[in-house]
């Protein structure tokens, strides 16, 4: 038998490629796409906490709030929840490939049967297959790859937006690995995805050709059926015919609402008055700029603000003013009693920094063996004792007697296990000229409050609160770290304005937070929320879409005999729309139902494990995305298939029953 050459093979190649190149082309670069932007995704939260860790370092083992991202990048539900998402868009991602190609075979299944008369051997056939899958990647993954980048590029600036890391995390990456990965990845996606379609081409003889249906036979006795048939029906069973197909459809279009209805969710869930109140004690509070906008680092400056700003603020009629200092001493000596009670409180906490915090065990070893603790003091002003603080729970304000000597408060170093320093107790305070002090401890604070701090406490560590002006007695004139105060009445808007306008001119280094900057992050907040779950929804909608309209395709053009003889039977074109608005109908009617069922309890524990801890969350959850959304999905799913079959009804009836 004779068989067919390479440059025959390489032809008929061609061929293929050119009636169906831009479909494919789009699909391979769609793959590569998704490829680029998960592979970004990881490569963001490895160099976050990369950038954590070495952040870490520069406070002296000082542990600060964005221990939270560590914990939500390791936390394994949330890594079973990305694992679930990924394994779902890469398995969509094959069926897209796998779709497209049966498409082409389907169509094409006669002329293959031919190539087989004329002595082109089923390797052959695989090869031509092949090659059509490595001349699309070649054009569609570096389309994808592009679009994978810029995608990257824009929306990793709005994930970091929201966090203090925008200057120590590198926005976009150009690492030649991850282009290597993603490349793989689509190729390798591409090569599986066609592999099913090249052995039905493979295999098919012309006999067969002619009567394939894309559905294997049932095998094995047939049960008789009394039930009446109508287009309901007979869409059923063929929407169940590939129940694999059937079922990554249904999940990632409903995954999709899932996330979209979590977003959402979380989103709403979101309190601006409790966001507002936790992060601010006053109308403005004025520091370094990296101390506001960072987390404290060893480049931080903690006295900053000058004397004569207090002036300037007396001078625009307002009263309601504190400031705040801060020391550190890394060689703090303990008493013997407040050792004890530190090596108690040690050991209670060492099973949970070894599970949570390893980074913090040599530094506990230390202070152990040397006897001492870090030491972070602050020395407070009035206002924030009296006039900013006066209702908060636990937190003393007392400041007549704090102010009148040697008086301290200590702030607990692990709230709830106890305080290394007990009210009554002397503590021994070390100036930068050596000069030593006791205070008498005269209250314990649960808590001390994170808007007027340093943006970072020691590990382990003891908070030492002073009147500031026992603080500035005793540890020499410096500057503030922090002002905070409060807006004459009426005045706010212009008092913004003026500050703004101060600090752009007078003190660049200077920057400062108030209640409408902290709206305007929460608004942000909101913003990125949406943005990551809508992208993360839009993936997978589109991938559920896209292999929803591939498998219509590829059903109808597949069934297009079987449709010419029903209709020769005597089924009208009304009735052969009317079941093919079923089919589309029935997809949606299983993804409403498995997105409003189990969906919603998977809903509500993403919606917990992503905003369940943040401290200005009130729970919150929704189901009316998803039902809105159920709408423009019905018109997708119902139209395409009477897309695909009024393409299919520009032959004649005569030429689909003979199948050519």
């Amino acid at each position: 038998m004779k068989v067919a050459s390479g440059g025959t093979i390489r032809k008929l190649t061609t061929r293929f490629l050119k009636a169906h190149a831009a479909r494919n082309v789009i699909t391979v670069a769609a793959i590569a796409l998704t490829a680029m932007m998960f592979t970004s995704v990881f490569t963001i939260g490895g160099n976050m906490l990369a950038a954590i860790r070495h952040m870490l370092g520069e406070v002296n083992q000082g542990e600060n709030w964005i221990s939270m991202i560590i914990d939500v990048l390791t936390d394994p539900s949330a890594i079973a929840v990305l694992s679930l998402v990924l394994v779902l868009i890469l398995l969509s991602g094959y069926l897209i490939i796998y779709s497209i190609f049966a498409i082409s075979v389907t169509s094409d299944i006669h002329f293959y049967g031919l190539l087989k008369t004329l002595g082109t051997t089923g390797r052959q056939i695989r090869k031509i297959v092949r090659r059509q899958a490595l001349f699309l990647s070649a054009a569609g993954i570096p389309l994808g790859l592009l679009a994978g980048y810029i995608a990257g590029v824009r929306l990793v600036p709005v994930v970091l937006g929201v966090t203090t890391l925008a200057d120590e995390i590198p926005a976009a990456t150009a690492n030649p690995l991850v282009f290597v990965f993603a490349s793989a990845f689509s190729l390798i996606t591409v090569f599986i995805g066609c592999r099913k379609p090249g052995k039905i081409a493979a295999r098919v003889s012309p006999v067969e050709a002619v009567r394939y249906s894309g559905a294997d036979a049932a095998g094995g006795r047939r049960a008789k059926r009394t039930r009446k048939v109508t287009p309901l029906s007979m869409a059923w069973t063929n929407v169940t015919r590939e129940k694999r197909k059937l079922a990554v459809i249904v999940l990632s279009l409903s995954l999709s609402l899932i996330l979209l209805n979590s977003t959402v969710s979380v989103v709403q869930g979101f309190d601006l008055d409790a966001y507002v109140s936790d992060s601010i004690i006053s109308d403005f509070i004025v520091a370094d700029r990296s101390l506001l906008r960072s987390i404290g680092t060893s480049e931080t400056s903690y006295g900053i603000v000058p004397p004569g700003f207090a002036n300037e603020l007396a001078s625009r009629g307002i009263t309601e003013f504190a400031e705040v200092y801060y020391q550190e001493d890394m060689m703090h000596p303990l008493p013997e009693q407040a050792y004890e009670n530190f090596s108690r409180i040690a050991e209670a906490m060492r099973s949970e920094l070894e599970r949570d915090y390893k980074v913090a065990l040599p530094s506990l070893e230390s202070c152990l063996t040397e006897r001492r603790l870090p030491t972070q003091i602050y020395g407070v002003g009035r206002g924030a004792f009296e006039n900013f603080y006066r209702d908060s729970e636990g937190f003393y304000y007392d400041y007549g007697k704090l102010s009148s000597g040697n008086y301290a408060a200590v702030v607990a170093p692990f709230p709830g296990r106890g305080q290394v320093y007990d009210v009554g107790d002397e503590i021994i305070l070390t100036s930068a000229n050596g000069e030593s002090r006791s205070f008498e401890v005269i209250a314990s604070i649960e808590e001390y409050p994170y808007s007027i701090s340093a943006r970072h406490f020691m590990v382990p560590g003891q908070e030492v609160v002073l009147a500031d002006n026992v603080f500035l007695d005793f540890f020499g004139g410096q500057n503030a770290m922090t002002a905070l105060f409060n807006a004459a009445d009426g005045k706010l808007a212009e008092t913004e304005s003026w500050l703004a306008a101060y600090i752009a001119q007078t003190n660049p280094a200077l920057d400062y937070v108030s209640r409408e900057t902290l709206k305007a992050d929460f608004a942000g907040l909101q913003a990125t929320y949406l943005t990551l779950g809508g992208v993360m929804s839009f993936i997978l909608a589109l991938t559920g879409i896209l292999n929803f309209i591939n498998a219509i395709a590829t059903s109808v053009i597949a069934r297009r005999r079987e449709l010419a003889v029903l209709q020769s039977v005597g089924m009208t074109g009304k009735q052969l729309r009317h079941m093919l608005f079923f089919e589309g109908a029935c997809y949606t009617a299983l993804t409403a139902f498995l997105t409003l069922t189990a969906g919603l309890g998977l809903s509500i524990l993403i919606v917990q494990m992503i905003a369940g801890g943040i401290w200005f969350f009130n729970q919150s959850f929704t189901a009316l995305p998803s039902v809105l959304f159920l709408i423009p999905l019905l018109l997708i799913c119902a139209c395409a298939p009477l897309i695909c079959y009024a393409k299919l009804t520009h032959e004649s009836l005569v030429t689909r029953l003979g199948g050519n």
